[in-house]
């Protein structure tokens, strides 16, 4: 907590002077409070899949690949042990991972645009656990995110 003390002397009250007055002091709570806290402090990590749900819908690129994964689910729920089925679920889930992963600049924040690719490649993992192109993946997100404040989002 910062204490603050100010001192303001109008000599001449206006309504342009004191609209300065009443802004300079509304503005200095914000000033002191972004000093004194980190940024985004006491605000919850997002995680994974709450970014994976933030990904484009309308994108021209992505909606097919989002569409194929969905349908990719349903017929793994429907046929678990199914090994064809196992192979298209973990490659719809590393080609989306890896659309969202190279997605132009601007398109996505990095926050959202690395922790949603970060979910795919953890989805392709669980299913086929070797798979060499969701690990190298998932590996290059993980060692950047492990230098970060906050480590690997969850």
């Amino acid at each position: 907590m910062h204490n603050l003390i100010i001192t303001i002397k109008v000599i001449t009250v206006n309504k342009s002077t004191l609209l300065f007055a009443v802004l300079a002091l509304s503005a200095v709570p914000l000033i002191t409070s972004a000093q004194g806290a980190p940024p985004f402090a006491g605000k919850k990590a997002m995680t994974c899949e709450e970014a994976l749900i933030q990904a484009p819908k309308d994108d021209a690129e992505l909606t097919p690949l989002a569409k194929g994964l969905a349908d990719a689910s349903v017929k793994l729920k429907k046929s678990p042990k199914d090994a064809n089925v196992k192979k298209a679920y973990v490659d719809s889930a590393f080609k989306y991972g890896d659309a969202l992963m190279h997605l132009p600049q601007g398109k996505l924040t990095p926050p959202v645009q690395y922790r949603a690719a970060l979910a795919l490649f953890r989805k392709a993992l669980a299913v086929d656990p070797k798979h060499k192109g969701s690990l190298a993946e998932k590996k290059a997100i993980d060692d950047i995110y492990s230098g970060m404040p906050g480590g690997i989002p969850k």
